[in-house]
């Protein structure tokens, strides 16, 4: 049971014994909770509590390790304080803090303590953080400008297995298979890839999820098809593993399009590692091999914070090797001791890696996705940063399957203004808006700069590629006002409601006002299906 008291902040800290202290353990308070100490408050408070677990970095970048640094830490600071005082609310596995309901006489000693980064009342509320990152690379354009969803396309990605039942991702799985440890990490046996662990699910979440419980992923109809090479601590102790499941994509037949690894070895490379070692020599064979059958590996650099090295494979040359960025957006917790708060956009993660072979850039921090049985989870990591830029790949192949590796390469990281410096590096921030309205098309047949591949209205010039009512269609080449697929006297009705308004869906032109020149266009269209053909050809 939680005692009620009433204490003072200045007497708190005296009695704490921390007075000669007092504004540094201050400092290490939000603003809500100081004023609740100096009001003397009698109820007790919930707390979010931001740990510095003191062997963290120690511990490496392993996630077992992470784990484990993180719980004892926690142990630590909660056998430090009352027992009567504290009620444990929430404690996290691999984000270091924890939520406490407290009374306020044990904030003291619960601020002084050596582990503890900071504590606050605010909790953070707010919206998960694909909402951030995905529009500021260009990802709602996709949809809403190019219709792109990234249908057709599949994404091998070698990682801790799938949520087979997850709402968000059950639909998109169209294959499994497990090479963890050789077998022995496989609870479902060599063709089961179920998640053990979550990391695997909440990288596909990035690339594919409906959005039904996570946030909407990039391309939402991209295919799965899941090789589990993780064990249930996310890790594997040999690359062996990694490269029996890319041979598995080589010889095996299965219709592959991109390879997603966010894994890495413990060992950093600095430039290509093609040579550095017979591992990352087998590791490059394997990868060029795959890019020598028109398929592109996407890896991430790894999270040790190192400005002039990469893990292996994301060292081999002719891997996509993608780095961490912020997204601007507010982080509540991160947990690789970058701090809470807005992180400027286009900054580089304090956890990213990045060397000379480091190909791109991509948001990695705060993001929300997928997690095991059937939820969602809060993540950090170059792991969701690399599964970014996959899915710009799976629209860029939906948009022109004829594309070439080398094509797709330029398309990512020449085409976007955009740029994320670190370590006396400039590399090129995702922009995959860019990206899909720069595919090479010598057929642009309305003039609009938007080529025919990708131009949602190709007859009539449609500036921005308008789309007001987010159907995929532009406005000159949609009439369809009540979304039936059919231009009828229905819509003629809608028309007629909103003539001499500014309706911006009936407002066809796009000059202001529903005139005569947008009936004129409605008439052109009059039973049609609309489309962005002359006969329409989109509408399902």
């Amino acid at each position: 049971m939680i005692r009620h008291c009433m204490l003072g902040l200045a007497g708190a800290l005296a009695l704490s014994g921390t007075a000669a202290n007092a504004d540094s353990l201050t400092s290490k308070m939000d603003e809500p909770l100081r004023a609740a100490l100096a009001a003397d408050q009698s109820a007790p408070v919930t707390v979010i509590v931001a740990l510095a677990p003191s062997d963290l970095l120690a511990r490496g970048d392993t996630v077992a390790g992470r784990i484990a640094s993180i719980q004892e830490s926690g142990d630590r600071i909660l056998n430090a304080l009352p027992r009567d005082g504290v009620e444990v609310v929430r404690r996290w596995n691999g984000v270091a803090g924890m939520v406490l309901h407290v009374d306020l006489a044990v904030v003291p000693a619960l601020v002084a303590h050596a582990e503890v980064r900071s504590v606050g009342m605010e909790l953070g509320a707010g919206t998960g953080n694909l909402a951030e990152s995905l529009p500021l690379t260009g990802f709602d354009a996709l949809l809403n400008d190019f219709g792109l969803t990234g249908a057709g396309v599949t994404v091998a990605v070698l990682d801790s297995g799938h949520d087979t039942d997850h709402p968000d991702l059950a639909d998109a799985l169209v294959g499994e298979k497990c090479f963890a440890e050789g077998g022995a990490a496989c609870p479902g046996g060599e063709d089961s890839a179920e998640d053990d662990f979550g990391h695997g699910t909440a990288v596909a979440g990035v690339i594919t999820s409906n959005g039904s419980v996570a946030p909407q992923g990039g391309t939402t109809d991209a295919d799965i098809f899941s090789i589990k090479v993780l064990d249930s601590n996310n890790s594997f102790s040999s690359v062996v593993w990694v490269v029996d499941g890319l041979d598995f994509i080589l010889t095996s037949g299965v219709d592959i399009d991109i390879v997603n690894m966010s894994l890495g070895t413990f060992a950093a490379f600095t430039g290509d590692c093609d040579n550095a070692a017979a591992f990352t020599t087998v590791l490059a064979n394997a990868v060029d091999a795959l890019r020598d059958q028109g398929i592109l590996s996407v890896v991430s650099t790894g999270n040790q914070g190192n400005f002039g090295q990469t893990q292996a494979p994301a060292c081999v040359a002719s891997a996509i090797s993608v780095g961490s960025s912020n997204d601007g957006g507010n982080r509540q917790f991160d947990p690789f001791g970058c701090g809470t708060g807005v992180a400027p956009a286009d900054s580089p993660s304090c956890f990213t890696n990045a060397s000379s072979t480091t190909d791109i850039f991509a948001p990695g921090a705060e993001i929300t996705t997928a997690f095991n049985n059937g939820g969602f989870a809060f993540w950090h990591g170059t792991s969701f940063a690399a599964p970014t830029v996959t899915a710009c790949i799976a629209a860029l192949l939906e948009a022109d399957d004829t594309l070439s590796t080398n094509d797709i390469e330029d398309l990512l990281e020449n085409t976007t203004g955009a740029t994320v410096s670190v370590g006396g590096n400039v590399f090129p921030r995702l922009d995959c808006e860019a990206a899909v309205a720069s595919i090479p098309d010598d057929v642009d047949t309305d003039g609009d700069g938007v080529s025919d591949g990708v131009d949602n209205c190709l007859n009539v010039a449609n500036a921005g590629q308008r789309d007001s009512d987010n159907d995929g269609i532009g406005n000159v080449c949609d009439a369809d006002l009540n979304n039936d697929c059919s231009v009828n006297v229905l819509d003629l009705g809608l028309f007629r409601s909103v003539f001499f308004t500014g309706d911006g869906d009936a407002d066809f032109d796009g000059d202001g006002t529903v005139n005569f020149v947008d009936l004129g266009i409605l008439r052109a269209a009059f039973f049609k299906t609309p489309g962005p053909g002359a006969d329409g050809n989109i509408c399902e």
